[in-house]
């Protein structure tokens, strides 16, 4: 049986569990942990993907397919306030 490749949501929840998730602006010393929309960005880097640009387009994509407007909307959806961890990575099960 050959491998799948894992979803971009499946990458995304990986960066999540591995570097830990957080709300609002990154601090010094939080250890670098992700907000979801970092995560997503972190997931769509691939190769030919080289460019930020290329990475933020796909970003902007991916959190369409999570029924989000753009990018912006998911860290808005992610800050607010009582957001937990946990609907975060059910958020990232409705990749469709």
């Amino acid at each position: 049986m050959k491998p799948r490749e894992l979803t971009i949501a499946e990458k995304a929840k990986s960066a999540l569990i591995h570097h830990g998730w957080r709300q609002g602006f990154p601090r010094f010393g939080d250890g670098g942990r992700l907000c979801l929309a970092e995560a997503l960005a972190v997931a769509c880097e691939a190769p030919g993907l080289d460019t930020s640009d290329g990475i933020v387009a796909a970003a902007h994509d991916a959190a369409r397919r999570l029924g989000f407007a753009d990018a912006y909307d998911v860290v808005a959806w992610n800050d607010t306030p009582g957001r937990t961890i946990e609907q975060v990575l059910e958020k990232l099960d409705t990749w469709a």
